[in-house]
């Protein structure tokens, strides 16, 4: 009895070892091509990524300062959208079986510019125009969480209205569900 509870206690220090260990030894780094190619290719647009960082339990990927580049058809000279923070969580098991499934992204700070033309259509419009997507299948997402955003809006008509402190959540997203 005395050996199992020895063990124990070895593997569970072998455990919290690697917990620690592994977010120092593999840098998230690695991870920002990657994220910057399948998000933009997603989105249609040229995705920047500042610095990563890798969580091990749970299993996430932290990423600084995202910019997503706005619609070559606007002459907005900043970004359509950027973040200072965005933090993707994985559901452990799904992951180990390679399958992605997203228990939540939070997004820290969003600024998005939403412009509409003479002719009336939004940048936004072709946001997902690239064709992309998971590699292989489907990507089931559980939540996105919007901490502390700003939404600038400018209409045709010139008229522009910028909400501040926006926050908003929404769970429990259908994995077979098309999302803009």
């Amino acid at each position: 009895m005395k050996r199992f509870i020895i063990l124990g206690a070895v593997v569970a220090g072998i455990l919290a070892l690697a917990v620690v260990a592994v977010p120092m030894l593999v840098s998230g780094e690695r991870f920002r091509p990657v994220l910057e190619s399948q998000i933009g290719k997603a989105r249609g647009r040229p995705v920047k990524i500042g610095a990563c960082s890798l969580r091990l339990l749970p299993p996430a990927v932290d990423a600084d300062h995202i910019s997503i580049a706005e619609d070559p058809r606007f002459t907005h000279p900043g970004p359509f959208a950027e973040a200072k923070q965005l933090r993707v969580r994985a559901r452990l098991v799904p992951l180990l079986k390679g399958q992605v499934d997203i228990a939540s992204l939070t997004i820290t700070q969003p600024q998005v510019e939403l412009i509409q033309s003479r002719d009336g259509i939004w940048n936004a419009a072709s946001l997902g125009g690239g064709g992309g997507g998971s590699p292989g299948g489907r990507v089931v997402l559980g939540g996105i969480s919007i901490v502390d955003g700003t939404v600038a809006v400018t209409t045709s008509g010139g008229g522009r209205t910028v909400y501040e402190h926006v926050d908003l959540s929404v769970g429990d997203i259908a994995g077979g569900s098309r999302m803009p």
